[in-house]
């Protein structure tokens, strides 16, 4: 039995299930007066109870009647912070639904905790179940915030790049990318909450020392390295006369050389050049060009190797900034040479795709226009680099040339005469017995990067345009594709068409 006089409480465990009885009386069964009683559970029960959520601000007192308060708490598991204020000896016992207590609190305090998911009840009581009194408290569930990103870092030729990469983080959780060094900025993404995308510049490195930088989220660090600019050796090639040389001095190349030129079957000329292996692009200005003779060319070359008569491409300017694209296709050949209208191009670029070798050309190094492409076979290893010629044996010439980048192939950049999709056909002016050696009939597709082309054929030009055969399905990915056709080794005539899909 329990005995208790005046305001009082006690806190009793019933093993057993069943009825109950509470007696209430009087001690000497004479007395006569008004009373209160409540009965409370640590899992639900309480005076005058009110149910709790996430972000609320809770504000109530403990009265006689009411001396302990149970206030539910449902959640689906997590982070949880309870912030508690009252008077001096209210308490707050949270217990879980198997009536265990998780932790006792007073006033003017605080905990962060990691619940599971369940119910759970807040029981707020005097300490000594006597005193009233008001009390607040307050239930935060901020998110767990956790972060990663994909991938951890790039590493990057010397040239102007961009990329990106992915931050995971929960809903809700904040984060910001900052950027360790100049050179290395963040183009967008820069903040964001929850899962995200960070997109960044890597600007050209014109020291030939290997660089390395940092983007850095929330702690994390994606780490950027950057080749150093290949220092490009100078030689001299053929009959020249007199000896050239190569000077490099914070992004510009001085190039010094005689010879007498780049064409017919033999070449000579100043050579300044590094490996490139498979596919990939070189990409230059040319400021100057101070020689007696008109007729002096410097520019972008592609070599195979460097013997006077080797294979080669080359993308060329003379004094005039006249342009010329031409190549020797076989080891002692004569070259050829096409062309390219336009003036004021002081920006050259080459492309090796495959045996596909296209030329560019720019008045700003963003808007490349097409200047010609060829078919050439060249090993693997080539020698790349900025080719220059006095024409004239044993009298000097001088290029300055900057922005000088080769590698990996990138996009073309830029707007570009005309719109939607072109065909050029150019290539070698090739007969119908020329298309032997190429499998079939090649042209260069240009349009935007990243398009789905459908190339179609047809025999008659006045067909629907939906019946035509298609060729290949390309995905242009660098904003020009060369396509070959070798169902034109059997078709006397073809007529060409594009379709972007979806």
């Amino acid at each position: 039995s329990l005995n208790h006089c005046g305001t009082r409480a006690v806190n009793l465990t019933l093993t057993n299930s069943g009825t109950f009885t509470i007696l209430v009386h009087d001690d000497d069964y004479a007395q006569t007066s008004s009373y209160q009683l409540s009965l409370q559970s640590f899992t639900g029960g309480g005076c005058g109870g009110t149910p709790i959520v996430c972000g609320q601000t809770f504000n109530s007192s403990l009265t006689s009647g009411a001396q302990i308060r149970a206030h539910g708490f449902a959640t689906a598991g997590g982070f949880t912070i309870f912030s508690f204020g009252g008077f001096s000896g209210v308490q707050f016992d949270l217990y879980n639904s198997a009536g265990t207590k998780l932790f006792t609190r007073t006033p003017a305090t605080a905990t962060n905790i990691v619940l599971a998911a369940g119910a759970y009840t807040l029981l707020v009581h005097d300490d000594n179940y006597a005193d009233t009194g008001s009390y607040s408290f307050t239930v935060t569930c901020p998110p767990v915030c956790y972060y990663s990103i994909t991938p951890n870092g790039v590493s990057v030729g010397f040239g102007a790049t961009n990329g990106t990469f992915s931050v995971s983080a929960p809903g809700g959780c904040d984060w910001a990318a900052t950027s360790n060094v100049p050179w290395l900025i963040i183009t967008n993404g820069a903040s964001g909450s929850g899962n995200g995308v960070v997109g960044f510049l890597v600007q050209a490195n014109l020291s030939p020392e290997r660089r390395s930088g940092k983007l850095v989220i929330q702690g994390l660090d994606f780490t950027v390295d950057q080749d150093g600019v290949p220092v490009l050796i100078g030689v001299d090639v053929g009959d020249v006369g007199a000896s050239g040389g190569t000077a490099y001095t914070n992004g510009l190349y001085t190039l010094i050389g005689s010879g007498e030129d780049i064409e017919d079957n033999a070449d000579a000329f100043h050579f300044a050049r590094a490996p490139l292996t498979n596919d990939g692009q070189i990409i230059a200005r040319v400021l100057s060009l101070h020689a007696a003779e008109p007729g002096a060319e410097v520019g972008l070359m592609l070599r195979e190797t460097l013997d006077a008569g080797a294979k080669h491409v080359f993308l060329r300017l003379t004094s005039r900034t006249n342009v010329t694209f031409r190549r020797r296709l076989g080891q002692g050949l004569s070259s050829v040479e096409s062309p390219v209208p336009g003036t004021n191009s002081a920006w050259l670029r080459l492309m090796r795709m495959g045996n596909t070798v296209a030329g560019f050309t720019s008045s700003n190094g963003l808007d490349w226009n097409y200047a010609w492409f060829t078919t050439v076979s060249l090993s693997n290893r080539v020698e790349a680099g900025l080719a220059l010629t006095s024409h004239r044996r044993g009298q000097l010439a001088t290029g300055l040339v900057d922005n000088v980048s080769f590698g990996p192939l990138t996009p073309l950049s830029g707007t570009w005469p005309g719109s939607g999709v072109r065909f050029y056909l150019g290539g070698e002016p090739l007969g119908s017995n020329g298309l032997q050696p190429l499998g079939g009939f090649k042209m260069l597709v240009r349009g935007t990067p990243g398009e789905i082309l459908r190339v179609r054929a047809s025999t008659n030009v006045a067909a629907p345009f939906a019946t035509w055969q298609p060729v290949t399905t390309v995905t242009n990915s660098l904003g020009t594709i060369p396509v070959l056709d070798v169902q034109a080794l059997t078709n006397p005539r073809r007529f060409y068409g594009v379709e972007k899909l979806p």
